[in-house]
């Protein structure tokens, strides 16, 4: 008589993600296992793709609830492993939409800015929204010196473009969905759309001390330009390249499928 031994297979976080679902529990929040493993496969995306280390504080906005989604994949040292929210509810978030603003008060302050945690204020901003918002002066994610992304007024006319001090790319249309880069070196900068390089740019401005806001501008801890849109993933990262915003694209656009979002 034979006797047979069920094996079943191990699924293997990587170790940021198992801290990431640790935080998520201590938060009092929950994440679904299949979501847990989005994150995780986007991990291992973007180490694969060597950009994980360039990446310095995310935000991928998982979760069953508010609590979960305002837990950060990763963050810089001395800085909260969560965003600081400013007057969002729970009914603003689902993990299949992301977490949607409301172009007036709410907005939330990452803790992290680009000279004490980027590279002495070289570096970059990403952002997947996920809906059009409004023409006008929204931001969804800057702070101060004129650092932010997003669709804002130029001259008179209303255009959605990527800004990184001086650094402005064509419209792409009014506040459209999509994946925003801003990279900002010493001497030059350059914007992106969906992976895309957009156009070159000048270097970063030099006062990148405020804290990044996410839904608005920072100037001066005061919130402003805020955004109406979704915001489905954040990152501040170090300086990145051309072939590292198209790898990184790549795995936030697998990341949004895997949550079941629309990309």
């Amino acid at each position: 008589m034979s006797t047979r031994t069920l094996r079943r297979a191990v699924y293997r976080f990587e170790p940021e993600t198992i801290a990431y679902k640790t935080r998520i529990t201590d938060a009092l929040g929950t994440i679904a296992a299949a979501s847990l493993r989005a994150v995780n496969q986007f991990v291992v995306e973007c180490k694969a793709a060597n950009v994980w280390d360039s990446l310095v504080d995310v935000g991928v906005f998982a979760g069953t609830a508010l609590t979960a989604a305002l837990v950060k994949l990763k963050y810089p040292e001395g800085v909260a492993g969560l965003f600081t929210n400013n007057n969002f509810l729970s009914g603003d978030y689902t993990e299949a939409t992301g977490l949607n603003g409301n172009g007036t008060t709410k907005y939330l302050a990452s803790g992290a800015n680009l000279v004490d945690h980027a590279d002495d204020g070289k570096g970059a901003l990403c952002v997947y929204t996920r809906a059009a918002a409004p023409a006008g002066t929204a931001v969804p994610c800057g702070a101060k010196g004129n650092s932010g992304i997003g669709a804002k007024i130029i001259t008179t006319d209303e255009e959605l473009f990527t800004e990184w001090g001086t650094l402005e790319g064509p419209a792409f249309g009014t506040g459209a969905a999509g994946f925003y880069a801003a990279v900002g070196g010493a001497t030059e900068g350059a914007a992106y759309y969906n992976g895309q390089l957009v156009t070159p740019g000048d270097a970063l401005p030099s006062d990148q001390g405020q804290e990044v806001y996410l839904f608005a501008l920072n100037d001066d801890d005061a919130a402003e330009s805020f955004w109406t849109g979704r915001i489905s993933f954040y990152a501040m990262a170090l300086p990145l390249t051309e072939a590292d915003v198209a790898a990184l694209y790549a795995a936030v656009q697998r990341l949004q499928l895997a949550l079941g979002r629309n990309v």
